[in-house]
């Protein structure tokens, strides 16, 4: 199959005259600065390279390509990776005033919607029970926030988590539309899922409205390049989400990571579905071969809770306890061996696979991971818990409001003007509005002296509300 890529296409074009270049950027794209080579192709808008916010040439085509190749009515481009889209998304399905339902397990860019909107969440219940790894909603309490809601207009979800867990999205696509909703998808992790059958179902095929994938994270493409796509059935009009992606996207797109998305849609139309095969195959493979390693034991769909429908199975994630080793100290002994993972936590080691991993990648983590000793370290921190917290106000209310910045240790009992939470896998465990209480503040301080990274904390003050 040839390749069909209009942005390089008409980036090649351009180069080949040799320009004179008297237009943005400063560099002229003269290949003796910063990127070489490739500032040829760094270009701005001119009367023949398209425009990104109204789009009618190399760049309309391609996204129009792109949509066709996933099953989706529209896709858009964005250079600010999918949080723009997700704001985007949120604010095009959600007027004012009216109600969301979501998912606590929601990325920030969510969380900073709500701050710039009016909208009014509705948060899911989440299981209550400890665990080392994240939990997913269970449908019952989807269906009771909509039976106790049934003026919300959308519910908002995460497909697949950052451990590449999968809710039932096609079971949630017909509960959310039964009710007379649009299905919003934070599909970040998901983007190689259009490609294969031998990964989880894609979000058009399990009936998303509208829903955004990073072709950064799992993809041949450039860091801060997404998708935002639109189904071919959606509650959503295209027309809306793209004038709100619009409000969100910088004025100066780079022309380098809109090839890159050019790019990575074509190859993963012509090479995906067999390169995803290769690699799905050496992953089991090497799989095995962890499994054989004394101490270590890979996480698979079995050992997860029922909640869990399916499972990525290009989300590699090692537990090393049997090691008597937290996450943190085996990263630290692979970063020495020149293996560098995704994310490390109290138990976990967690690698995402792409169609760029070959066979050599796979034996130098098998290597690194032999170097692992056996260690006395034993970690009481469950982390993936969510604290019973009272909603006091919305997030946007909370952005109105005066604010103040106290210690951590002294923000008991006040409401937390801005999201906190731990990395990984940055998921806010209080959200704006939010009372924090003892429990928050000992989580907290615990996840950061287990070796966490604490989000929305700043030089150890958190943000408060005046409420």
């Amino acid at each position: 199959m040839e390749r069909n890529t209009p942005i390089i296409n008409m980036l090649n074009e351009y180069a080949k005259k040799e320009p004179v270049r008297f237009h943005m950027p400063g560099h002229k794209g003269k290949p003796y600065y910063f990127g070489g080579e490739y500032l040829s192709g760094d270009i701005t808008e001119l009367s023949f390279s398209d425009n990104l916010f109204i789009p009618s040439g190399a760049i309309k085509e391609s996204e129009q390509l792109h949509a066709v190749r996933v099953g989706a009515q529209n896709s858009f481009y964005s250079v600010n990776g999918a949080s723009a889209g997700v704001v985007a998304m949120i604010l095009a399905a959600v007027k004012p005033g009216e109600k969301i339902i979501m998912a606590r397990d929601m990325h920030v860019s969510a969380v900073n919607a709500l701050r710039l909107s009016r909208i009014c969440p509705v948060y899911i219940r989440q299981p209550e029970q400890e665990s080392f790894l994240p939990q997913l909603f269970y449908t019952k309490h989807l269906k009771e926030a909509i039976s106790s809601n049934p003026d919300a207009k959308a519910v908002y979800v995460t497909y697949p988590n950052y451990f590449g867990f999968c809710l039932n999205l096609s079971e949630i696509s017909e509960i959310t539309h039964d009710a007379g909703m649009a299905l919003i998808v934070d599909g970040a992790h998901s983007a190689h899922f259009s490609y294969s059958d031998m990964l989880p179902k894609c979000c058009a095929a399990a009936g998303a409205d509208v829903w955004t994938v990073s072709a950064h994270k799992t993809l041949p493409c450039m860091n801060q390049g997404a998708y935002i796509n639109v189904g071919k059935n959606s509650f959503i009009d295209a027309k809306t989400v793209k004038e709100k992606l619009k409000m969100i996207l910088t004025t100066s797109p780079s022309y380098i990571i809109l090839s890159s998305l050019d790019y990575a849609s074509d190859y993963m139309a012509r090479c995906g579905r067999e390169e995803l095969s290769r690699v799905v195959t050496l992953t089991e493979q090497f799989t095995k071969e962890i499994n054989d390693i004394p101490g270590l034991k890979t996480v698979d769909i079995d050992s997860l809770p029922e909640n869990v429908f399916d499972k990525d199975p290009l989300k590699l994630i090692i537990d090393v306890s049997g090691k008597g080793l937290t996450g943190f100290s085996a990263g630290r002994i692979l970063e020495y061996c020149g293996v560098f993972t995704e994310a490390v936590d109290a138990k976990h080691l967690v690698l995402i696979i792409t169609v760029a991993d070959e066979k050599e990648d796979f034996e130098r983590l098998i290597k690194a991971l032999k170097q692992l000793e056996d260690g006395n370290e034993i970690s009481a921190f469950s982390q993936y818990v969510y604290p019973k917290l009272m909603k006091i106000s919305t997030p946007a209310q909370v952005e109105m409001r005066e604010k103040v910045s106290l210690p951590l240790e002294d923000a008991e009992s006040l409401i937390a003007a801005a999201p906190v939470g731990i990395y990984p896998p940055g998921v806010p465990i209080v959200l704006p509005g939010e009372q924090i209480t003892q429990e928050v503040v000992s989580y907290l301080l615990a996840a950061k002296k287990e070796g966490f990274e604490l989000f929305g904390i700043e030089d150890g003050n958190v943000s408060l509300s005046d409420f």
